[in-house]
């Protein structure tokens, strides 16, 4: 197998994804309508923080460790990964507890 042949994997991939994702996305503007004109715009700027937290979080995490060592990146990246997942286990939890609550 060439060298190149998981660069170009990747890449096919990541253009499925992107193409599942764009579908996924018009979903939710598409729900969204079902709701106040108000809350459009709320979706949309959660939409973009989530964007620019992950990414912070992502480049916090490159900061903190020496890139030149392959198991530092690889740490960098579990702990990434690590924070990522209690983040959306906290939603998670959050949302199991808002649902039986009187606002529900």
């Amino acid at each position: 197998m060439p060298s190149h042949a998981g660069f170009y994997v990747c890449l096919v991939l990541m253009f499925i994804i992107g193409a599942i994702s764009t579908v996924f996305q018009a979903s939710y503007v598409s729900l969204a309508n079902f709701f106040p004109v108000e809350c459009i715009p709320i979706y949309f700027t959660g939409t973009g923080l989530a964007g620019v937290l992950v990414s912070l979080l992502r480049i916090m995490t490159l900061a903190c460790f020496d890139l030149e060592v392959q198991s530092q990146l690889v740490l960098s990246t579990a702990i990434y990964y690590a924070i990522s997942i209690a983040i959306l286990l906290g939603v998670y939890l959050n949302h199991l507890v808002f649902i039986k609550s009187d606002y529900a």
